[in-house]
């Protein structure tokens, strides 16, 4: 079955204070992790950001919300919109 993966990686990060997708864990960045694992499963992946424009090996392209700064909800609604699957 062909199916797109979303990354929802443009959160306000109020309670962290920084961007998560950016955070280090081991050698790489979160989101880049993220990427990785989705990258062995999937193979039409896009990551929803209205934060990023260019990630380090992140070869998804990175689209943003169709309304900004509205929540995890509007994210999904966005990934299933710019989704290239059924």
């Amino acid at each position: 079955m062909d199916v797109t993966c979303a990354i929802l990686a443009g959160g306000k990060s109020k309670r962290m204070g920084r961007d998560k997708a950016l955070i280090p864990v081991g050698d790489r960045a979160l989101l880049s992790r993220v990427y990785a694992v989705a990258e062995e499963v999937f193979t039409d992946i896009l990551v929803l950001s209205n934060l990023h424009t260019h990630l380090d090996k992140v070869r998804a392209p990175i689209v943003k919300d169709v309304i900004p700064k509205q929540g995890p909800m509007i994210g999904i609604v966005s990934a299933l919109l710019y989704a290239r699957t059924p």
